[in-house]
Parts: structure tokens; sequence; C-alpha cells
């Protein structure tokens, strides 16, 4: 772990940067030493600091650190066997942290308005959705209100109680048993599936935001964009 920088004294923040890599000897080339990048989870990193800054030991307070990780671009770090050797590089050579799109979080969900395992509806409503289970207590579906001239598509793993969808065209993806309970307009259309299929569907889209929102959550930086006026 090497160290760069000294504290910024003319501002309240005091930075510090550190190139923190895990180095072993190239097995292909005697002397040659290459970096390697543990498995996701193995590796826990924690910084103590021995020192205070002379404002802190003035005010009788702690510490307080963010710590920030700044990769550098996969072409940079490739010129080199390891970051500290890739010393020539910008600003722009750091990456500002993981670029998703609201599509890249949702991925099939983007096309349901609610995405559940449960789906308790009270009232009458203009979306759409995609659940393991339904329990309509009132109001029917319209599809398409929103969504142009074809309803998008929805999926009912089973219900309890009965349900009119009207609106746009659109298929339902259910079980023969729930088709049972759901009135549809001339036009719509079943298309049969088991529960268990439906159910998986519905989880692997949950497991997918899920899984990404929690690799963005790692993030401490991000890319701002920058757009006219509204």
């Amino acid at each position: 772990m090497t160290e760069a920088g000294e504290p910024d004294h003319r501002t309240e923040w005091k930075i510090r940067l550190y190139d923190i890599a895990f180095l072993m000897e190239d097995p292909e080339e005697l002397g040659r030493v290459v970096e390697i990048q543990p498995e996701e989870g193995l590796v826990d990193l924690q910084f103590t600091f021995k020192r205070e800054t002379s404002s802190e030991r003035a005010r009788g307070e702690k510490e307080h650190v963010q710590v920030v990780h700044l990769p550098l671009a996969e072409p940079v770090k490739a010129q080199a066997s390891t970051t500290a050797e890739a010393a020539s590089f910008t600003a722009g050579d750091v990456e500002p942290g993981v670029g998703y799109t609201y599509k890249d979080v949702l991925g099939n969900a983007v096309n349901y308005g609610i995405t559940a395992r449960e789906v308790h509806k009270v009232a009458h409503m203009d979306t759409i959705f995609a659940a393991s289970h339904v329990t309509p207590n009132g109001g029917n579906i319209t599809t398409g209100a929103y969504t142009g001239s074809q309803g998008s598509p929805l999926l009912i793993g089973s219900i309890t109680g009965n349900l009119s969808i009207d609106g746009q065209t659109c298929v339902i993806y259910t079980t023969e048993e729930a088709a049972k309970n759901l009135t549809l307009q001339e036009g719509s259309s079943f298309q049969y599936r088991t529960e268990l299929e439906i159910s998986g569907q519905v989880e692997n889209m949950i497991f997918r935001a899920e899984q990404i929102s929690q690799v963005m959550a790692g993030q401490r930086t991000y890319e701002v964009m920058k757009y006219g006026t509204y």
C-alpha cells in the first residue's frame, strides 16, 4: 500500500490518497511482480489512523473518514503490471463509479408498473404488473392507458378473488386455475404457464434489481451528467 499527497490545509477537507494492491510473483516470469484481483468477498480492508490532525486535537474530536474507491479505467491498468506502475494517467482515467441506467437496474421489470411477490389491490389501476400472487379487493385494471395502442402483458401466478381487465388488448400469462377468476375484454387472451414458472420469473426480476442495487450502494462516487435548463 502506497500513500500519495498531503492533507490540504486550505480547506475543511483533508484528503489522503492510497494505492492498495495485492501483488504476487508472476509464475511464468521469475522476478516479475504482477497485481492480482481477489474474488469479491474474500478481502476485508480496515484503516486505522494513529495520528489525529491538529484541528481534531484542538476540538477533542475523533477523525471522521469517508472512503471513496477510485478505480482506474481498464485500458490504463492494462498498460502496466500493477497500478503502482501505471503512473501516466489523468483524472479522466479514473472511473467515477458504476454507470447503470434505470433499465440496467430493472431488467425485464421495466415492462411493469409493479413487480412483486404479493399485490393487494384495493382500487382501480391504470398499470400492469408481474406478481406471484394477487388479492383484488376492488376496481378493475385498465391496460395500455399510457403505453400506446398495445397493452403490455401481465404475469399472475395465482389469485384470490375476481379481477376484470380492460383497456387495450393484451396477453395475460397465468395458470389455467387462476384464469377462471379473471375476466378479459374481447381481443385479450391467456397464455398458460405453471405457477412455479411465473413465480420464478418474478423472483428473477426482483433478484436482479436487488443485486445491482447492492453494487450501486457500494459505490461512493457517481458520474454526474449535466443537462440544459428544462
